[in-house]
């Protein structure tokens, strides 16, 4: 039992403690412009979030089923699985995967997405590694402010997980499962 709670909570660290660089170059056009002024989406956050989870995949991992699905232009859900066929001795023997379905939002102000990071993660343990602003970074071009995590051990093979960076706010469940 001992063995999947930190095989679970390893799990989690590596897609919330996971960095990334992105550098884009392009030339200055009307169109770039204008793009440059248009405020990051819920949809851009949980694409940026998926780049830097596949960039930082380790070498026995491999992603599947990614999925990202609109839901208004200031929400997305995010889905994907992450299997390790990396051997845990006695419970993980071939493996194992961990599936995660997250919901993530953006909101008109910092202070409303603290507020409902708040609401969401009451009775969450906070944790504080270094946070992923790297999502953050690449949907809006600067640092995060405010990076907020939590987490909830639901069962041996499930937590829940909330974060805020910003304005915005991801949520959602991590389950492990033998691969």
């Amino acid at each position: 039992m001992v063995l999947m709670l930190g095989v679970l909570a390893v799990l989690i660290v590596s897609v919330a403690g996971c960095t990334s660089s992105t550098n884009t170059s392009s030339s200055p056009s009307a169109s770039s412009a204008a793009t440059a002024q248009q405020t990051p989406t819920a949809q851009d956050y949980a694409q940026n979030y998926l780049n830097v989870t596949i960039s930082s995949l380790g070498m026995n991992e491999t992603l599947a089923n990614p999925k990202i699905i609109e839901n208004g232009t200031d929400t997305a859900l995010l889905s994907y699985a992450i299997t390790n066929k990396t051997s845990q001795p006695i419970i993980y023997t071939n493996g194992f995967t961990t599936t995660y379905g997250l919901n993530v939002k953006r909101f008109s102000s910092v202070d409303e997405a603290t507020k409902f990071y708040e609401q969401t993660s009451l009775g969450y343990t906070p944790y504080q590694p270094p946070l992923n602003a790297s999502v953050y970074k690449a949907t809006t071009g600067n640092n995060p402010t405010i990076n907020n995590e939590s987490r909830r051990l639901n069962s041996i093979t499930q937590a829940s997980i909330a974060t805020q960076q910003d304005e915005f706010v991801t949520w959602g469940i991590a389950s492990v499962t033998s691969a």
